[in-house]
């Protein structure tokens, strides 16, 4: 598995849902 991978998911998945809400 590759953390490295998944905390880049969640951080673009946080800057999404920051879009979303503006």
């Amino acid at each position: 598995m590759e953390q490295k991978n998944s905390g880049k998911f969640t951080r673009s998945a946080f800057v999404n849902s920051y879009l979303a809400l503006t």
